[in-house]
């Protein structure tokens, strides 16, 4: 599903769950038991081992913010930096 911004004020999680972005591949927003948001990146390093990298707060960074540093940070890891 595209996560966005409408989506994403009307969810009612309970408990902890994760949720898959598809406009970009890795994306994820995670909640936790006690309701707080997070934006992080699966991404995969030179070595070919695969990382989660934490973006942020839900509830401070847009969807379409989430997906431009996630890029940023997908893009960095393929080169190594």
């Amino acid at each position: 599903m595209q996560i966005t911004r409408e989506w994403l004020e009307g969810l009612k999680a309970t408990g902890r769950a994760e949720f898959a972005d598809d406009e970009l591949p890795g994306l994820r927003l995670r909640v936790s038991e006690t309701g707080a948001r997070s934006w992080s990146v699966l991404v995969t390093l030179t070595s070919g081992r695969r990382k989660r990298l934490t973006i942020g707060s839900a509830h401070t960074i847009s969807p379409r913010q989430a997906r431009e540093k996630g890029r940023l940070l997908a893009a960095q890891a393929r080169l190594g930096t």
